[in-house]
């Protein structure tokens, strides 16, 4: 009973860590308001702003508390505090918290406290709906369980959401750069059959170039250092085959001719789609532009507020960045420091509908109709017709007692987007007239602009390597060396290659054959067929690796390689079963 005790003391010890430690990630930058209102990462909080980041955090402890003890009254009703939370500094979800509760769960389901960790994935998915950690950890509960069918269901739809989510960028580019790989790796193999099958045609024709005047023996060493001389180079492999291609040419066969070119643009487009895919990934995790995903999606996670610093840092006169900023103010309802970078990105955007309605509505708040209905007037009659606009003129006339422009202002809306007016007139709305996030449509430009405020930068966000000029380089060099051989081997004289008889091979020889009719075809001359059949066989070996190429999405639980793993496993059983059939049918005949 002791022994218990202590170990039930400990679990709990335990979740109270992760659970605090998830909510000062949360508030790692909002200081109480007992503290100085000056934070280190210069994002200025206003005092309710950040009682209710506090509020957050003793919500969240209660919770945990709550859930220990298995008091479910208590711990829905911290749940549902967090959510009013929520709702109060405008943002909807808690990624930080939802993890947290993912991480209990599992140690709850560690434990054999299957209830309790159903329970913790329910408050994980209201934290924050839609993440593929908590399916993941819903997988591994049902798992411990042995409910293998809910199990894999739960992988299913964590594989799904991962697929649709943020993560979904750095998943297809690793599948992207996995592509590539398997056909780089094929076309290699490729090239060493080929070799195989003609390389002695190829030493013979270099030796009889070289001898005389050489002797022989000195022939066959210089043929051996430019054959195998590549190999000593930097990137050696990389050289010698595309030496071996280039040599290859002239006793390659037309179909075999383009699969070769096949791989020489690969070694062309390979360099280009991964610097491609590094500054996009790089981008897309500066902290800049993660703070811009954060807030379209509505989650308020612990670096948020520095990363919205270094954009601001990064570009401190630019439009798009102080619109975000002022939205991110506005939507805390921090409306005062809203307003005045509102003020500063319209002196630089005169006609930019969002900010002057955003203008509008502190004025229309603040009871100042005439002020108010400048800034709409001036958003209705820009260039660029606005519902929005006339909409809430509509309201700032009929505020202003001028109840005939109202109907006026009132009608050109809908004569705009009849459709949009009547769902904005049906929403409830405390503020009354429409506010926008303006920014959330400009993340296309803010990339841009931190590109070329990174220019040169590559540690920032990547940047083209000498990858691509080797890759040319290489090219060029084959092609040369292509038709130098090919004119060479006009002039040499050269034995017929003795082929090996068919009876003459081991049963070993005859079944390696039968599981890679790569080599048959490439002796028959075929060179798609055989190049298809080295493609599928890398993409079976490399399968495990599909999903990690370009780093392991940010998933808690993800289990991607182990999945990967398993198709690949399935794959090479049933292909192996279907080329052993058709080799025990070739030995009966």
């Amino acid at each position: 009973m002791t022994s218990s005790g202590s170990a039930t003391s400990r679990a709990a010890a335990s979740f109270r860590r992760a659970a605090l430690g998830a909510a000062l990630a949360l508030l790692a930058a909002a200081p109480s308001a007992a503290q100085s209102p000056v934070t280190p990462i210069e994002f200025e909080l206003s005092r309710s702003v950040q009682q209710t980041l506090v509020r957050v955090q003793e919500l969240w402890l209660q919770w945990v508390g709550a859930t220990l003890q298995d008091n479910r009254a208590r711990a829905d009703e911290a749940l549902r505090g967090l959510t009013v939370a929520a709702r109060e500094i405008g943002f909807a979800h808690f990624p930080d918290l939802a993890l947290g509760a993912v991480a209990q769960a599992r140690q709850s389901a560690a434990s054999n406290n299957f209830e309790r960790a159903r329970r913790q994935l329910a408050a994980a998915e209201v934290l924050d709906p839609g993440r593929p950690d908590t399916a993941f950890a819903e997988a591994a509960v049902a798992h411990a369980e042995g409910s293998w069918f809910r199990a894999a269901w739960a992988t299913a739809r964590a594989l799904s959401r991962a697929l649709g989510g943020p993560e979904r960028q750095q998943i297809f580019s690793s599948v992207v750069l996995w592509s590539l790989l398997v056909l780089l790796v094929a076309s290699a193999l490729f090239v060493g059959f080929l070799a195989a099958n003609h390389g002695r045609s190829v030493v013979r024709v270099l030796s009889s170039a070289l001898s005389p005047p050489l002797p022989s023996w000195a022939a066959a060493g210089l043929v051996a250092f430019l054959v195998l001389g590549p190999l000593a180079l930097p990137s050696g492999l990389y050289w010698a085959l595309m030496l071996a291609s280039a040599l290859l040419w002239t006793f390659a066969t037309k179909s075999q001719r383009a699969v070769l070119v096949v791989g020489w643009l690969l070694t062309l487009a390979t360099p280009w789609a991964t610097d491609v895919l590094q500054r996009q990934l790089s981008l897309a995790h500066s902290p800049p532009m993660r703070a811009f995903a954060a807030f379209e999606q509505g989650r308020l996670y612990g670096g948020f507020f520095s990363d919205l610093h270094v954009l601001r840092t990064a570009l401190p006169e630019v439009p798009a960045a102080l619109e975000l900023v002022a939205d991110v103010h506005r939507t805390l309802g921090q409306w005062e420091l809203a307003r005045s970078i509102y003020r500063r990105t319209l002196y630089d955007e005169p006609e930019n509908i969002p900010v002057l309605l955003n203008l509008g509505a502190y004025h229309f708040r603040k009871g100042a109709y005439a002020a108010a209905n400048g800034y709409f007037e001036r958003a209705a009659h820009s260039p660029h017709p606005s519902a929005a606009a006339w909409y809430n003129l509509s309201l700032g006339y009929s505020d202003a007692y001028m109840f005939d422009e109202s109907r006026n202002a009132l009608t050109e809306a809908r004569r705009i987007d009849g459709a949009a007016v009547d769902v904005w007139i049906a929403t409830a709305n405390p503020d009354r007239v429409l506010t926008f996030n303006g920014s959330l449509g400009r993340g296309k430009t803010l990339r841009e602009e931190l590109v070329t405020a990174w220019q040169g930068d590559r540690a920032a966000i990547g940047g083209p390597g000498d990858s691509r000029w080797m890759g040319i380089a290489a090219v060029v060099a084959a092609l040369a060396v292509a038709l130098g051989f090919g004119l060479l081997r006009k002039r040499a004289i050269q034995a017929p290659a003795p082929r090996e008889e068919a009876q003459g091979r081991s049963a070993v020889v005859r079944w390696t054959r039968r599981m890679v009719p790569a080599i048959d075809g490439i002796e028959a001359g075929s060179g798609p067929l055989a190049w298809s059949n080295l493609v599928l066989l890398c993409a079976l070996g490399l399968l495990p690796q599909s999903f990690e190429l370009a780093g392991d999405p940010p998933v808690a639980g993800w289990s991607g390689r182990a999945i990967a793993t398993a198709l690949a496993a399935l794959g090479m059983a049933t292909y192996l079963t279907i080329r052993i059939r058709s080799g025990w049918r070739g030995e009966e005949e």
